[in-house]
């Protein structure tokens, strides 16, 4: 502690003598020190000023709005602007300052740390309430952080600018909010930096936070941000209030936000998300409120019939029969309301999703499969004769039809009885399943090669061990060879190219698809772009199959498709994916181009490919 004695000196130094300590001092130290000395304290401004205009850091002002109390900040910002000419003032209010992984601005940072007052004077010297920053998770006070993490906001603000307003609406410091909205009447707090049209709004803020005052304001100056949904996830404010069971804010939502059209990141619009929620919660006034939700969306323009906007896309009434794959018996009464809602707004009962199941083929799988007689055999029949559900509807999967309803009861023990009720509704079996059940003996009548192939064909692209074991233990072998078989197998997400078609079929392994216009070679590779079970392992195996070898080639590596552009071609606009496939391919163009008749016969089936579009 300095002595009487001691001061004097201090209060005597020369002006360059106190600029070179503000020169090399840190803030916290040189603060404390002004508090020590009248002359310094009357003069910290100049030196700080001074010291700003050498190292270009502006450290002066940061430590002012970041580390000071309200009041104190707001005279050294008083201080710092009667040095900056006033042409600079905008600039030099709206400095960025970097930090690890982001930037801020003087008004974010003074906002952040709850400074009203400062932030009212910054916005009085030209600080932009416009202004975005980038990721201030490493700024945020701890129980900010816990707070966006509580939210689930956390890893997407990492990706996102940042307005002024995200923070004190998030700590309900609406005062602050005011003055930066009335500079900039805005209800976007962060928007995505990489997808175009997502952002974080009031609105979806409000919903988290259950907060029906601010949201109505939201909704009474900017309706048109009601539809905006989150970065990363696709979130509406109005999944998210059907996510977070915020009944009131979902009411009031429905009114504004647009049913039709618009789906999350899972492919779900806020139909589809209410229906999957409903058989996910073990809640069960929850489920309740979910049902009744639904009943709202229908009412207010909800299409009974969008599909979900993911690779199989099933319908509405579809995902509601899903809940029969859970725990059905404990949600079957919410999910049977639904599916009333469902049919008696206009659900297609009959429609297919991508890998063509039906709500009734579901509900039947899961009925053979629980060997259940109580409420799914119920729906099941009520679906059949209520609302008109063809028993017989057999839907395509990549050029196949799918197994009948009565193949799957006849084939399934403890059935009899569900059987002949399908029987008396008008259920058939498919020919080539009666194949099958003739070479057991349940029919007796002849069959012809050309059924025995067709049985064959629907087993393997099926990949159904059973009955293929039973048609070949038959002792009726399989005559015939169909290249579309081996397209069918490619197309199946997760199959490979079977060994049986290198040893039963003599395909044409130059087939081009007569829609697509792509080869097989094609296939493996959109199909390996595709992800899933298909790995790059299993692409590489099967491109060695279809091209075959230098004594016999396959498939043309040289084939272009009606874009212009070879496999190889697909697998390098992937960019660094698929390395393995990339160089098989790459040797195989190698070695094949060598060949002019090889070339010559790729180019002769680009161009019959594209007379027969011309003649189509």
């Amino acid at each position: 502690m300095s002595s009487e004695s001691e001061e004097p000196r201090l209060e005597k130094l020369a002006s360059y003598v106190l600029w070179t300590l503000v020169d090399h001092m840190d803030y916290p130290e040189l603060h404390a020190l002004a508090q020590c000395s009248k002359t310094l304290h009357a003069n910290i401004d100049v030196f700080l000023y001074k010291r700003e205009k050498k190292d270009g850091k502006h450290k002066a002002l940061h430590y002012a709005v970041d580390k000071m109390q309200d009041d104190d900040g707001v005279r050294t910002i008083t201080k710092l602007t009667e040095h900056v000419e006033l042409v600079d003032r905008v600039a030099y209010f709206n400095v960025r300052f970097d930090h690890d992984g982001g930037y801020s601005h003087p008004l974010h940072i003074a906002a952040m740390r709850n400074h009203p007052k400062q932030v009212r004077k910054l916005l009085e010297l030209g600080a932009d309430a416009r202004a975005m920053c980038r990721n201030l998770m490493p700024l945020v006070s701890r129980s900010q952080r816990q707070s966006l993490r509580a939210m689930r906001l956390d890893q997407i603000l990492k990706s996102c600018g940042w307005s002024a307003t995200l923070i004190p609406l998030m700590r309900d410091k609406l005062d602050i909010c005011r003055l930066i909205y009335q500079r900039h009447p805005s209800a976007i707090l962060a928007r995505s930096l990489s997808e175009s049209g997502r952002a974080i709004t009031t609105h979806h803020l409000t919903v988290i936070q259950d907060r029906l005052d601010i949201l109505d304001e939201a909704l009474r100056f900017h309706p048109g941000d009601v539809n905006v949904q989150t970065p990363n996830t696709g979130q509406t404010p109005l999944h998210l209030a059907i996510s977070h069971e915020r009944p009131i804010l979902c009411e009031r939502l429905i009114h504004f936000t647009t049913l039709n059209g618009i789906f999350n990141n899972d492919g779900a619009n806020v139909l589809h998300l209410a229906i999957e929620e409903t058989y996910l919660t073990d809640d069960a006034p929850r489920r309740r409120w979910l049902a009744q939700v639904v009943g709202r969306l229908l009412a207010h323009g909800a299409d009974p019939n969008e599909s979900k906007a993911n690779l199989l896309r099933p319908s509405p009434l579809l995902l509601a029969t899903e809940a029969v794959r859970y725990d059905w018996y404990r949600v079957w009464r919410e999910v049977k309301t639904i599916i009333d809602l469902l049919l008696q707004h206009g659900a297609d009962v009959n429609r297919a999703d991508g890998s063509g199941s039906t709500p009734l083929t579901t509900v039947v799988k899961r009925i053979i499969r629980d060997k259940d007689s109580g409420s799914m055999k119920t729906m099941f029949l009520d679906l059949v004769e209520k609302h008109g559900a063809d028993v017989n509807l057999r839907p395509q999967f990549v050029g196949q039809p799918l197994k009948s309803i009565m193949f799957r009861l006849i084939d399934a023990p403890r059935m009899v009885a569900l059987c002949k009720k399908v029987v008396m509704l008008g259920g058939r079996v498919a020919q080539h399943e009666k194949c099958e059940y003739d070479l057991i003996g349940l029919h007796g009548s002849e069959i012809s090669d050309q059924d025995i192939n067709q049985a064959y064909e629907y087993a393997l692209a099926h990949a159904n061990q059973k009955s293929l074991q039973r048609l070949q233990g038959s002792g009726r072998p399989y005559e015939g060879g169909d290249t579309r078989l081996v397209w069918r197998h490619l197309l199946v997400s997760g199959a490979r190219l079977p060994a049986f078609t290198r040893t039963r079929l003599q395909p044409d392994w130059r087939y081009v698809d007569a829609h697509t216009g792509m080869s097989l070679l094609h296939m493996v590779v959109s199909k390996a772009a595709m992800g899933g079970e298909y790995t790059e392992e299993m692409a590489v195996s099967d491109v060695k199959v279809l091209t075959g070898t230098q004594r016999a080639w396959g498939c043309l590596v040289m084939f272009r498709d009606p874009e212009g552009k070879t496999a190889l071609d697909r697998v390098v606009d992937m960019g660094e994916r698929f390395q393995q496939l990339r160089g098989e391919l790459a040797n195989k163009h190698r070695l094949q181009a060598k060949r002019p008749d090889l070339c010559q016969a790729a180019r002769d089936l680009e161009q019959g490919w594209l007379q027969d579009q011309q003649n189509q």
